[in-house]
């Protein structure tokens, strides 16, 4: 093994991580988006009776 490999894999490492979290990150923001959006329907619905009519 190559000292000057080391460093490299260390630097990929770190790469394919924070590439993990930012995947994460954005799941979590779209999953959040989704979520809050179906909580206000049900607000909505549970006041008015009514589903939101789509035009």
């Amino acid at each position: 093994m190559q000292m000057s490999s080391v460093p490299d894999e260390f630097r990929r490492s770190q790469l394919a991580i924070k590439a993990l979290f930012f995947v994460l990150g954005f799941q979590y923001a779209t999953w959040v988006s989704g979520h809050s959006q179906q909580s206000r329907e049900r607000v909505r619905l549970a006041r008015t009776g009514q589903p939101q009519q789509h035009s």
